[in-house]
């Protein structure tokens, strides 16, 4: 049998108008339709101060234990899709859950969402004890993972690095993108053309995307997210408010979206910035989902993607945009548009998880 772990979020944990919950939303509902069966997990309320050390050990014991509840059913040649990072950190004691699991012969399919390693635990602003729990909890998972999803080639390089097997390693190349009830005279009522603003769209709070408000000059751009200061906005900038994962596709007026981050408008630097060198950005998704072509930075490990079909444009500096932009003819960017439309269509349908899935069984 197939099974996935669905693990009910922390009231008001993430923003309705942020992504972060619809990556996690849209690989449940593919499984789903895969005929696998949900194992939930609720939401264990967190006792006391979590900083005091005997409380804190506490909630990861309790988390431990209805891990060891949920799961006593399994049997040998289950298999059972793990969403990570867990939303839950209190993983301490949960080693001997993934033991047992393995002991019993099912299969624990890893699906990465992020690699904290080289993303929070990078923070100055992280505890060394947090640091530390949450370093420990990504070996831990890795190691027990029969399989592991990783975003692209260059994740599945870096984990070979760390001592991971190849054969273990299944890269996704993008993650789909799901709209529920695709309204197609809404997607087609769009400003969509070579001569519109480009579009910014996520996460604009000055620690993830400080470069938004030193972009240059002599670009126009759109502007769609949470935590945008609108107090220092720059007039060639246009900031649309922000919008639902499921909405926003259908708001997206522009030419190009731009797939970006880090404290420089020169290169993508800083934490965020470097970690595009491994991750799959959503936004790449979500641009792509709404037919829009895209520029990438060179550096990202998604360029590849990019390059490979054809969907957009590589960048070096953001000092570039506008002579790359008007060195476009019309023709080859309606020829990036088709193309981006084409990837829309998989995206939409949850092709990639798909053919994953359908590969393991």
């Amino acid at each position: 049998m197939n099974y996935y772990l669905k693990e009910i979020k922390p009231v008001n944990s993430r923003s309705n108008k942020t992504g972060g919950a619809k990556i996690r939303d849209d690989v449940e509902k593919i499984l789903s339709k895969q005929n696998f069966t949900s194992i939930t997990l609720p939401n264990i309320p967190r006792l006391g101060n979590i900083d005091y050390i005997s409380i804190s050990l506490l909630n990861h014991y309790r988390v431990k234990r209805l891990w060891q509840k949920k799961m006593a059913f399994l049997k040998e040649g289950d298999n059972l899709v793990i969403q990570f990072p867990l939303i839950i950190q209190h993983s301490v004691f949960l080693k001997r859950v993934l033991k047992s699991l393995t002991r019993k012969k099912i299969k624990i399919i890893l699906i990465i969402h992020d690699l904290e390693s080289l993303r929070v635990t990078k923070r100055r602003d992280i505890s060394v004890l947090k640091q530390f729990i949450l370093n420990k909890e990504e070996k831990l998972f890795l190691k027990y993972a029969f399989k592991i999803i990783v975003h692209n080639s260059t994740m599945e390089r870096y984990l070979i690095k760390q001592g991971f097997e190849k054969q273990r390693l299944i890269s996704i190349e993008i993650f789909d993108y799901l709209i529920s009830n695709f309204d197609i005279k809404k997607f087609k009522n769009r400003k969509i053309s070579k001569d519109q603003p480009i579009i910014i769209a996520g996460t604009l709070r000055y620690h993830k995307a400080s470069y938004i408000y030193h972009l240059p000059s002599d670009v126009k751009f759109n502007l769609y997210g949470v935590g945008y200061d609108e107090k220092i906005q720059q007039s060639n900038v246009n900031y649309n408010g922000a919008f639902s994962p499921e909405e926003l596709p259908y708001r997206l007026n522009g030419s190009y979206g731009l797939v970006w981050d880090g404290d420089s408008t020169y290169s993508c630097t800083g934490i965020y910035g470097n970690y595009l060198r491994i991750n799959d950005p959503h936004k790449l998704s979500l641009y792509l989902v709404a037919g829009l072509p895209v520029i990438i930075w060179k550096g990202a490990a998604q360029a590849d993607f990019v390059r490979k079909n054809g969907c957009g444009l590589i960048i070096d500096s953001l000092d570039d945009l506008k002579k790359l932009k008007d060195s476009i003819s019309e023709k080859d960017y309606l020829l990036m548009k088709k193309r981006a439309l084409k990837i829309s269509l998989e995206l939409l349908n949850g092709c990639n998880l798909k053919k994953i899935i359908e590969s393991l069984n």
